[in-house]
C-alpha cells in the first residue's frame, strides 16, 4: 500500500496499515486499523475497524464497532 486510500484484502487475520502504530494490543478476527492511527494498550473485538488518523489508548472496542474519522 502506498497511500492511506489503498485498502488491503481483508482476511480473518487483523489488517494493520503500514503507516499505523499498534503497540501492546489485542486485535480480533476480521479487524482493520487504518493509516496514521495509533493504538496502545487496547483491544478490539472481532469485525471492528478504525479508519485513518485515530488515536486509541487504554480502550476496549467491542464486537462489530466501526470507529469513523470523527466521533461525537
Amino acid at each position: 500500500m502506498s497511500s492511506p486510500a489503498e485498502k488491503p484484502s481483508l482476511s480473518s487475520d487483523p489488517s494493520i496499515h503500514p503507516d499505523a502504530l499498534v503497540l501492546d494490543c489485542e486485535l480480533g478476527y476480521w479487524t482493520e486499523v487504518g493509516a496514521f492511527t495509533e493504538m496502545r494498550q487496547s483491544s478490539m473485538d472481532d469485525y471492528s475497524y478504525i479508519v485513518q488518523g485515530g488515536d486509541v489508548v487504554w480502550t476496549t472496542i467491542g464486537n462489530s464497532a466501526p470507529l469513523p474519522e470523527t466521533c461525537g
